[in-house]
């Protein structure tokens, strides 16, 4: 089938609202793990830049509504300046009708996307997430450093070093223990 441009399905819709939905109509139904895979990536899309959390809420309720138009519909919404095509159907009135268009298979996606979205807040933005990412990160340095890590710790300044900070500890728990 083909797909139509923004302005071409509101052209439709202005001539035969009813033929417009049915036309632009692509399926019913999609399946779960293709609903999982689409909603994570655009949770992740517009909440990470450059691997850091940048949460941008209004940048995810849009690829929320472009998401199900791509899924669910023939629209071809543009990849560079969505925003343009979401202005031109919201202007219409057309959004909340393409949504109620699609039927009861739009709460499970919902569903799905909520669920992504406290994942990412618990994967991202929680102490356990924080902590996790940290020890990641510093298990990969460790990783790629482990033999000047044992060199050092071999030589005998790693030595004098490690005996004060094990001194230092011993003597901070012992006063704790006081």
């Amino acid at each position: 089938m083909a797909k139509y441009s923004t302005e071409e399905f509101i052209e439709m819709y202005k001539k035969n609202p009813e033929e417009a939905l049915k036309t632009i109509t692509k399926r019913k139904y999609v399946p779960l793990m293709e609903k999982s895979i689409v909603a994570q990536d655009a949770v992740t899309r517009y909440n990470l830049l450059d691997g850091e959390v940048n949460c941008n809420t209004p940048m995810t309720y849009l690829c929320y509504v472009v998401s199900v138009l791509r899924l669910y519909t023939y629209l071809d919404i543009k990849a560079q300046n969505t925003d343009e095509d979401y202005d031109l159907l919201a202007q219409e009135g057309l959004i909340e009708i393409l949504l109620k268009n699609i039927g009861s298979d739009l709460k499970e996606f919902q569903t799905i996307f909520d669920m992504c979205k406290d994942d990412f807040r618990v994967n991202y933005m929680s102490n356990q997430g924080i902590i996790q990412r940290y020890i990641k990160k510093l298990k990969k340095y460790i990783e790629t450093k482990r033999e000047q890590i044992a060199q050092w710790f071999s030589s005998e300044e790693g030595q004098e070093i490690f005996a004060e900070l094990t001194e230092k500890l011993s003597e901070t728990l012992d006063k704790k223990g006081e």
